[in-house]
């Protein structure tokens, strides 16, 4: 008489064993790829949201200026520094990072003093900042670059300054 059977034999045991490291494998795969994909989409997300917020930021600032040519400390292609209310706003781009700064800036020295530096962005590869008119200043255009991993994002915009005096 025959005894039941209790386990796997070694060749089934085997064929369970190829089945499922295949399985696994493949599975992996996906979730490798998955993964890859999720990363960098929610880094080409981020980069686009810091444009864009730097770019919000920037408008306010240019908002609040004089439209007067004589309350514009500095106007330079990387670097903007202008008068509002009882201290200075400047915009620079320097070393890859996009900086606001505050505080009372002398022309004479070139130097901040009581100064408040925030860095705005990061990996910033370019900026540009154009500003339109003689002694009334009309608008100023400006544009962002940011490296991304496989491309350049780009936010350019032209704001108009409010003709208005400061007090």
């Amino acid at each position: 008489m025959k005894q039941a059977r209790k386990g796997l034999t070694l060749l089934e045991f085997l064929i369970y064993l190829l089945l499922f490291s295949s399985i696994a494998t493949v599975s992996a795969y996906w979730v490798s790829a998955a993964w890859q994909f999720i990363t960098g989409y929610s880094s080409r997300c981020n980069t686009r949201i810091t444009l864009h917020m730097a770019h919000d930021l920037l408008v306010r600032d240019i908002h609040r200026a004089s439209s007067q040519r004589k309350d514009w400390k500095k106007i330079e292609p990387d670097m903007l520094i202008w008068h509002v209310d009882t201290k200075d706003i400047g915009w620079h781009h320097k070393k890859g990072q996009l900086l606001r700064l505050e505080g009372n800036f002398d022309v004479s020295t070139n130097t901040w003093h009581k100064k408040v530096q925030s860095v705005v962005a990061q990996s910033i590869t370019s900026v540009r900042f154009y500003v339109h008119g003689q002694d009334a200043l009309e608008y100023v255009t400006f544009e962002f670059k940011a490296a991304g991993r496989n491309k350049e994002y780009l936010v350019a915009s032209t704001v108009t300054i409010r003709k208005r005096k400061l007090t």
